[in-house]
């Protein structure tokens, strides 16, 4: 019983896995078409991108933002529909600062560009 519920659970988070990386690959695919049939038009799109950089970086920062401050419910939710157990759900409501750093360090160092920051 138990072993076919976390099989069910691998199961279940691996079509999810598999479906993020579809869409990526597909998104990559995309933007290369775009490059080889409509250079043109990829470059405006990269020129618009470059021109509102502060747009975009706000954009980001806010996202990160909201993410932090709505973790405590996004907890709750999801351990109510996975059946979690009320320590193991306050115990991934206190992780809320260490994974909001390391979203903040992961926007900083690829984000930011802060290695070719360092470099130049």
């Amino acid at each position: 019983m138990i072993m076919n519920s976390i099989s069910k659970n691998v199961i279940s988070n691996l079509k999810n896995f598999l479906l993020l990386v579809f869409s990526i690959l597909l998104m990559g695919v995309l933007c290369v078409f775009l490059y080889a049939v409509y250079p043109n038009l990829f470059h405006s799109i990269s020129f618009g991108i470059n021109h509102h950089i502060w747009f975009f970086r706000l954009m980001r920062w806010g996202l990160i933002l909201a993410f932090i401050l709505a973790w405590p419910t996004l907890v709750k939710m999801t351990g109510k529909m996975l059946n979690m157990s009320d320590e193991k759900i306050e115990y991934w409501i206190s992780e809320r600062l260490r994974i909001g750093a390391w979203l903040i360090l992961f926007e900083i160092v690829v984000g930011e560009n802060i290695f070719l920051s360092i470099i130049k």
